[in-house]
């Protein structure tokens, strides 16, 4: 059983890879989405088996170090002060936002969903996993969590689509009439090889397994929180070395990690138990999300950051990297796709340091 099920969990995220580069459908629904509802369904039909449970807790430490090799904090640090100082303002809003939210949602566990929410909307969705695994949050908190961010986040991107900028232009000053976006980090998109996913792995195995030993010997046991900020600051470090930064199969080989992690935790979820009051997520969310947009563009009107560098960070935080390019095309500002890429990167980073440290302050 142990066996089939842990194949289950490796052949159906990847048969989702191909389907994806396959069929139009299958991409315009995503990744992501499609392993969660494969999860779910499979996890009815066979008794949600607890097997899935490790395999969901290891692929997450491993796809961590490796969104993180990319990294190169030397030169976007350099380049990009306006578009650092706004995505501080973005992560400082966000922070703020959760804990206000805390005190408006008086429900039990708010500490470890604030924190997974400070995770997403200062990284991405490999923060909203890693934090609630090291605040050992319950599944059906992840997989309900989620899915208000998804539903939500829909709005969120339709708006700056479309009229976000006209609108937003006329509170925030235009970048052509002063200091506009300044970033010479190039985006490229990474490819695969059989090769570079093998190293990344390994070098993403020995990170795990340095969290893990540095956790026994503070703690004496795995501890969650110890692991996953050990291979935080593990996989910053390794990101300064350029023959792993430049790793081309690091990113695809962490995505697929990822769908790993939606589907096994999709078996072992059981939605149903917790959807009698799912209002209280999408307040919660929509609390967090909206509500940290707005105090974003407030703090951009009293730090004079243009309309353009404010956008692009927001969505680098809030939606994450692969958010930035449509927004970036629809700014006609060429660049700002680089440092939107480059933050939303950086947010992975941030996400998961601010997300435990929220988590524990408020439990």
């Amino acid at each position: 059983m142990t066996a089939a099920v842990i194949l289950c969990c490796l052949a159906v995220p990847a048969m989702v890879v191909l389907a994806e580069q396959r069929w139009r459908w299958a991409s315009a629904i995503g990744g992501v989405v499609l392993c969660y509802i494969l999860g779910v369904a499979l996890g009815f039909v066979f008794g949600h088996p607890p097997q899935a449970q490790s395999v969901a807790e290891t692929a997450i430490p491993l796809a961590i170090p490796m969104l993180l090799f990319g990294v190169d904090a030397r030169a976007w640090l350099k380049n990009s002060r306006v578009a650092l100082a706004s995505f501080g303002l973005a992560v400082a809003s966000v922070c703020a936002t959760g804990l206000m939210a805390s005190h408006i949602f008086q429900i039990p566990g708010i500490a470890k969903m604030v924190g997974m929410l400070v995770g997403v909307y200062t990284g991405g969705t490999p923060n909203m996993m890693s934090v609630g695994l090291a605040l050992e949050a319950p599944a059906e908190t992840f997989v309900l969590l989620n899915a208000a961010d998804m539903v939500l986040g829909v709005g969120y991107l339709v708006f700056l689509l479309t009229i976000g900028r006209w609108i937003l232009s006329k509170v925030l000053r235009d970048p052509n009439a002063g200091n506009a976006l300044n970033a010479e980090v190039a985006a490229h998109p990474k490819a695969f090889s059989w090769g570079g996913a093998v190293v990344s792995l390994l070098l993403a195995g020995v990170a795990l397994g340095l969290s893990v030993g540095l956790a026994y010997a503070i703690t004496g046991e795995a501890s969650p929180i110890v692991i996953f900020l050990t291979l935080t600051t593990v996989g910053i470090a390794a990101s300064f070395q350029p023959r792993i930064r430049n790793l081309e199969s690091a990113p695809p080989t962490a995505n697929y990690l990822i769908l790993v992690f939606c589907f096994s935790i999709g078996i072992i979820s059981d939605p149903v138990r917790l959807l009698s009051s799912p209002t209280t997520f999408i307040g919660l969310t929509a609390t967090m999300l909206y509500g940290s947009f707005f105090l974003h563009l407030v703090l951009c009107k009293l730090f004079r950051i243009d309309v353009d560098t404010a956008i692009i960070t927001s969505v680098a935080a809030i939606m994450g990297p692969a958010f930035v390019p449509p927004i970036a095309a629809r700014l006609k500002h060429p660049d700002s796709l680089a440092s939107g890429l480059t933050t939303g990167v950086v947010g992975y980073a941030l996400g998961n340091y601010l997300g435990i440290a929220i988590g524990l302050f408020l439990a």
